[in-house]
Parts: C-alpha cells; sequence; structure tokens
C-alpha cells in the first residue's frame, strides 16, 4: 500500500500508530457501551456509540506531507467516547492556534500563558465543578471590568489589581478526573491567555484562594505559541483510561449540556483568513473499517 499510494515511509507509520491508537478508543466505546447495555441504560441516543467511527477516511495530501481525517461517522458524545472527544479536542487547539497566530501577527508584543486554576478535591463531583465554574467566572469577570475601567469607567477602577487585568484574550477548558491518591473528584480549569504584561502567579494564586476559600494551587507561566501548547491546553475533557464505565457514565450525567469550552476578550468574533484547501487531484483517501479488534483497509465504505 505504501508503495501504491506514494506516502513516506515515516509519514505512513506514524498513520499506522495513530489507527492503532484509535482502535484502543473504539474497544473502549464499544466496551462501555455493552455495560450500558448491561445496566440498562443504553438510550436510542447512547446506542450511537456502538457505530461511531465503524469506518473512517483519511486523506493523504502530500503538499502538506499529512494524513487527515476527512470522513466517518460520529456518536458526538464526547463525554462518553474517546473517538469524538479526541476529534472536539483536536478541532479546539487548531482553532484556538490560528487565532493566536492571528493576534500575535497584529500585536507582535503580546505574550502567550498556560494558567490552570484548581480545586481541593471532594467526593461531589457536581458540588466541585459548580464552585470551580462560579468562581472563574467571578475570576474573568474582574477582568473584563479591568478593561472596562481601562476604557472609561472609572467606577469600575477596583478591578484593576486584579491578577488577569493585562489578559487581552484568553480561552478555556474544563477537564475532569479523580485525584491521584485521594481517588476524590479534581476538576480543573484549563486557560490559554494572551496579555501585554506578565502574568504574575503568586498574584493569581493569592487571588483563587480569596475566591474559593479553599484552593490556592494554580500554574500559569508563558508558553510558546506550538502544537504541542495547545494540544496541552484543549485536551480532552477527562482521562478515559483513569475512570471505570460507572465513573465515566457519572460525569456524563452530571456534566452534560454544561459548556466546557469558551473564549473571551479578544478571541471573541475575531476574523480568521480562510484556510486553503490542497486541490483533490493532490490528495488520496484511504479507506478502513473497524473489525475484530483493528482498523483494516478497505473499499469505499457505503
Amino acid at each position: 500500500m505504501t508503495a501504491t499510494l506514494s506516502i513516506p515511509a515515516e509519514l505512513y507509520e506514524r498513520h499506522r500508530g495513530r489507527l492503532h491508537r484509535l482502535a484502543c478508543h473504539k474497544r473502549r466505546t464499544l466496551g462501555l457501551a455493552r455495560w450500558l447495555a448491561e445496566q440498562g441504560l443504553l438510550t436510542p441516543r447512547l446506542a450511537r456509540l456502538a457505530q461511531c467511527q465503524s469506518w473512517v477516511v483519511f486523506r493523504y495530501e502530500p503538499e502538506g506531507a499529512r494524513i487527515r481525517l476527512c470522513r466517518t461517522v460520529s456518536c458526538d458524545l464526547p463525554l462518553l467516547c474517546p473517538l469524538c472527544a479526541i476529534r472536539r479536542a483536536a478541532r479546539a487547539g487548531a482553532g484556538y492556534q490560528q487565532r493566536t497566530w492571528t493576534l500575535l501577527a497584529a500585536e507582535p508584543d503580546l505574550r502567550l500563558f498556560y494558567a490552570v486554576l484548581t480545586l481541593h478535591n471532594q467526593a461531589d463531583l457536581a458540588e466541585r465543578f459548580e464552585h470551580l465554574q462560579r468562581q472563574a467566572r467571578r475570576l474573568l469577570s474582574r477582568r473584563r471590568a479591568a478593561v472596562s475601567a481601562r476604557g472609561g469607567h472609572p467606577r469600575l477602577a477596583y478591578a484593576c489589581q486584579t491578577s488577569l487585568a493585562a489578559a487581552v484574550a484568553g480561552a478555556y477548558s474544563f477537564e475532569v478526573k479523580r485525584g491521584r491518591h485521594s481517588g476524590l473528584w479534581h476538576p480543573h480549569l484549563n486557560l490559554l491567555l494572551l496579555a501585554s504584561h506578565p502574568l504574575d502567579e503568586q498574584a493569581l494564586a493569592a487571588e483563587w484562594h480569596a475566591l474559593t476559600g479553599d484552593s490556592y494551587i494554580v500554574y500559569c507561566q508563558p508558553r510558546p505559541a506550538d502544537t504541542g501548547t495547545f494540544v496541552e491546553i484543549f485536551k480532552y475533557a477527562l482521562k478515559f483510561a483513569d475512570l471505570s464505565y460507572a465513573d465515566t457514565f457519572l460525569v456524563y450525567q452530571t456534566l452534560h449540556g454544561r459548556k466546557l469550552m469558551g473564549s473571551f476578550g479578544a478571541f471573541r468574533d475575531l476574523h480568521l483568513p480562510a484556510e486553503a484547501t490542497p486541490p483533490v487531484s493532490a490528495s488520496r483517501e484511504l479507506f478502513y473499517r473497524y473489525f475484530d479488534g483493528e482498523y483494516r483497509p478497505t473499499t469505499q465504505p457505503e
């Protein structure tokens, strides 16, 4: 196949590795679907899990030296299905990387920061998530007030002391897991921040502790605007391999319908240049169907 398609050997090996990882995630999704059926929880909506990415079509684009997923059928249940979670995270990471590059090109003095807001672990996932979401909203509302104060609203001058006052654009992604040692729920918030001045991690920790009343462990450091940074910030909302099927379903019940990603500041309504699409004549498609625990080459799916 490699010779026929003239795909470079190293690129094709990476593609095979990706197929192997997708097959592992597909097995997890099928296992969850079986567990839901055994528990009497498999509703028509959740039954879509079994068919998610039962076939996939990749396109090899020689000019871009890449093989990308271009067509499949998805269940669109990223809180239950790692296959959909990966696609969601990849789209978010790529989208915000392009937005960041656009803003940095317009304002080269901006610096990128990766921040993480954590909470003290507890047994009640809903309470912890709502506490995290509520205090994060308060923190970001202070940043918005600081912007308004600089724009000529003196009654909001109090907010200029907030630790995120220098952030002109940002995006966020919630993540949920169980604590490594405690086994209790540990939701946290990943933040991408573009700031006109350095952000102070200690000031952020102090402000976060004042808001939450129980949490002061934060992370806030400058990062390069490369792909790895965006992958880390917009990773999928939960680590499926670390959770039982019962825990995965509990997260779905608790967080389904909640907004787990978003943006603020200059990222809002940002106009992006159209991405060039490689000519169809310069690409080839590779078809696979999931069978017996792996993705196998096949003819074009129906």
